[in-house]
């Protein structure tokens, strides 16, 4: 039995559970077998798979599958949050997310890139376990951390853009940067000049929503790191 969680007809994607062989398979309305997007996800994920068993994360390897126009996954249950919700009062959750990309990344100045890596795009497992999902931005080259910076800064910035407010609320701005300095303190890497300029750099998507922050906001966030 299958069941369909999503399609999109715009991006011409969909989503499938198959309960028979418990996998999850996202496919393409159009064959796409050389879409940089779906290599690209299929190439993050087999290397996140390899960390997650490396580390015993996961009892055994897992084989990922690429056809002509879909891609195979395991399936990973646990809790699915949106991101319009506060979790920036969550600070079990934020520890949860720093302290599984602090395991899983090595310390290196370069190392590969999630690339989207928002509260939608990682499931929260028991005992604090979480797994990262949705690989379609991957690059395999990146300064340490910068995935958490976007986590960090989309963490506050899309629930804002939710409500249709242009600043933050004092208590969320001091978690932010609490959460800031705990990961980035002494850290010296060329995207904490200027972050949110840094990221709408790498970003090919004009509607993206670092493109619609306001210029309080922008400033509130580029103060709070300084």
């Amino acid at each position: 039995m299958t069941t369909l969680f999503k399609l999109d007809t715009k991006k011409k994607i969909g989503v499938l559970f198959d309960n028979k062989s418990n996998t999850i398979k996202k496919f393409y309305l159009t064959p796409r077998n050389k879409d940089k997007e779906l290599i690209n996800e299929f190439l993050g994920f087999q290397w996140y798979i390899k960390k997650l068993y490396k580390k015993k994360l996961i009892p055994n390897k897992i084989i990922l599958k690429k056809k002509t126009n879909s891609l195979i996954f395991p399936v990973f249950k646990g809790t699915h949050f949106k991101f319009w919700d506060k979790h920036i009062h969550n600070t079990n959750l934020i520890e949860s997310v720093i302290g599984h990309y602090k395991l899983l990344w090595p310390q290196k100045k370069i190392v590969p890139y999630h690339g989207d890596l928002t509260i939608e795009n990682i499931i929260f497992k028991k005992n604090n376990n979480v797994v990262f999902i949705d690989w379609e931005n991957y690059r395999t080259k990146e300064e340490w951390g910068l995935d958490i910076c976007y986590f960090l800064i989309s963490l506050i910035v899309l629930p804002v853009l939710n409500l249709k407010r242009d600043i933050l609320k004092k208590s969320e701005l001091n978690l932010f940067k609490i959460y800031w300095k705990k990961t980035f303190k002494n850290k010296n890497y060329s995207y904490l000049k200027n972050p949110l300029n840094f990221l709408r750099k790498k970003c090919a998507n004009k509607n993206h929503f670092l493109f619609k922050i306001s210029n309080k906001l922008e400033t509130q966030i580029i103060k709070s790191i300084l």
